[in-house]
């Protein structure tokens, strides 16, 4: 189990520029927390919180944080 959601889990990551909340993915839904605690209102269907992605969400990726100055 992972913060209370039996495995295994689909895919999970973790939004720095989002207050650091951690989201993960199972079947056709996913968790929202923060420091290990579930936001209100979770689980939610993926298609509610991220449109246009598949209901099926099996992996995730992160791309580095770039800052820029001009």
């Amino acid at each position: 189990d992972v913060w209370g959601i039996e495995g295994p889990i689909d895919a999970a990551f973790t939004r720095i520029n989002c207050q650091g909340k951690t989201y993960l993915f199972k079947g056709s839904r996913y968790w929202r927390f923060e420091d290990g605690v579930l936001d209100p209102d979770y689980p939610r269907n993926i298609s509610e919180g991220f449109k246009g992605i598949p209901d099926n969400v099996d992996a995730a990726f992160a791309l580095p944080a770039r800052s820029y100055s001009g």
